[in-house]
């Protein structure tokens, strides 16, 4: 890898970098902490944070890594896929209506709260009886 090899994959690896870091900081100063934010910090660990160790290893162990080409093809890719995670996480497909108010789709009275723990107790102690009978092997 040449020198303008790199510099040319360093202005690509700056450029995504800030974008990924600048969009997760306006989220984290949003709403503190969340999956975007969780996942945002993973992606920026596993795809972008590898470029400066390869860079140490070309230039100063002489190690031949992939072809500047392929690097540039990766980064492209992976700064690609974030913005397409980024567009649909931020998209909202209906409106927020806060009008209808909506049944949750699960509810329990008292009643049958009790009956669904009484089952659940119920079968998992025929099924601890069960596990726990002594096998009885037919002698061979």
């Amino acid at each position: 890898m040449t020198l303008m090899q790199f510099s040319g994959l360093l202005v690509v690896w700056l450029l995504s970098t800030l974008f990924i870091a600048t969009a997760t900081w306006f989220e984290f100063r949003r709403v503190r902490f969340n999956f975007n934010v969780f996942f945002s910090l993973l992606f920026l660990l596993t795809f972008f944070f590898g470029f400066p160790l390869t860079s140490i290893l070309v230039f100063r162990f002489d190690v031949s890594v992939a072809p500047p080409e392929i690097l540039l093809q990766t980064l492209l890719i992976a700064v690609c896929f974030y913005a397409v995670y980024y567009v649909t996480y931020k998209t909202r497909l209906r409106s927020a209506s806060r009008e209808v108010a909506h049944r949750p789709l699960f509810t329990m009275n008292r009643v049958e709260t009790h009956l669904a723990w009484g089952i659940l107790m119920g079968a998992g102690a025929a099924v601890r009886r069960h596990l726990l009978r002594p096998q009885r092997f037919p002698a061979v």
